[in-house]
């Protein structure tokens, strides 16, 4: 999406929430609940965290985060989650809304990763206007023997 179009998806939080960048603090809920969590992801999602673009959406009176999104260190948007108790709400275009506002009035275009099996997630950035322009095909590597863990446990 272009970013004089993201402009124009400036979004107020819904009532009883407020939205704001993620804390590291956030950061094992974010890895949990991320599909694609393995060995070494936590590490991964606290760095993103302290080095990208992010938004939650907190419930205001309890602080408890029910959706989020990350800018990944390609430049584009990835670990969209909505907490299974909140789904279904329209929390995923909040954030979504809210972190392409952010990227654009940086003067930066916005892109997303979805996985093509992924439709909640289509749907969501369709709905918002973002147009696929591009396929990538992604390769995971495993150990051959055992489990492999990375040094320092990062």
């Amino acid at each position: 999406m272009k970013a004089e179009d993201a402009l124009k998806l400036k979004v107020e939080p819904p009532d009883g929430f407020v939205l704001r960048p993620l804390s590291v603090a956030d950061a094992p809920l974010v890895n949990e609940e991320w599909p694609n969590h393995h060995v070494g992801s936590l590490f991964f999602i606290e760095r993103q965290i302290r080095l990208c673009v992010s938004v939650g959406l907190y419930q205001e009176d309890t602080q408890e985060l029910v959706a989020w999104c990350i800018r990944l260190q390609g430049g584009y948007l990835g670990a969209l989650q909505v907490k299974a108790s909140h789904k279904r709400r329209g929390f995923g275009s909040v954030v979504t809304r809210e972190i392409a506002y952010r990227l654009a009035a940086e003067g930066h275009d916005v892109m997303a990763l979805v996985g093509p099996l992924n439709k909640p997630s289509s749907e969501v950035f369709s709905k918002l206007g973002f147009q696929v322009i591009d396929q990538c095909l992604w390769l995971r590597t495993e150990p051959t023997k055992g489990e492999f863990t990375w040094p320092e446990g990062e």
